[in-house]
C-alpha cells in the first residue's frame, strides 16, 4: 500500500494494488482506484503522500483543439442528426449520465443550449471519469 504511483499508471503494481484493495483490477490507476487507496491507507492509520493528486487534464489549448474539432467551437451547434449537441459533441444520454453523478442541476439541459462554462465543466467531468475515450475520433487531442 505504501509504495507510490502516478495517476492513470498501467502496470501490474497497479493491478496488485487492485487486488489488495478488493476493486476492480484492471491495472490502471483510475480514480476509483485513487479513492481505495486513500480509504485503505487512511483506515490502518499511514501517510497518503504517495498517493497522486487527482487527474491533472488537458491544457486550455488541448480543450480548445478537440472542440475545433468536435463542432468547429460552435458551443450551440447540433449535429446533422441532432443526436451529438454542443462544443464537445455530447449525446444526451451520455450528459445526462455525468450531470446525474456530478453536476444534478444539469440533467435534462439541452447541452447545445448549455452555457459554454457548463459544457466545459462537463467535459471535464466526463475526461475525469473515462479519459479521452468518449471523443473517438478527436479526443486525440486530449492526449
Amino acid at each position: 500500500l505504501s509504495t507510490a504511483y502516478t495517476w492513470d499508471e498501467r502496470s501490474l503494481k497497479v493491478a496488485a494494488l487492485q487486488q489488495v484493495l478488493n476493486t476492480e483490477v484492471d491495472g490502471r490507476y483510475s480514480p476509483d482506484t485513487r479513492e481505495a487507496h486513500l480509504q485503505a491507507l487512511q483506515f490502518i492509520g499511514l501517510g497518503t503522500d504517495q498517493v497522486p493528486d487527482v487527474a491533472p487534464g488537458p491544457s486550455e489549448e488541448q480543450w480548445a483543439a478537440l472542440r475545433s474539432c468536435e463542432s468547429g467551437g460552435d458551443y450551440s451547434i447540433a449535429s446533422s442528426s441532432g443526436r451529438y449537441r454542443g462544443a464537445y459533441q455530447f449525446a444526451r444520454t451520455t450528459w445526462d449520465s455525468v450531470a446525474g453523478r456530478q453536476y444534478p442541476s444539469l440533467v435534462g439541459v439541452d447541452p447545445a443550449a448549455a452555457a459554454p462554462a457548463e459544457q466545459d465543466a462537463m467535459a471535464l467531468a466526463l475526461y475525469r471519469e473515462a479519459g479521452h475515450g468518449p471523443w473517438p475520433v478527436c479526443g486525440r487531442h486530449l492526449r
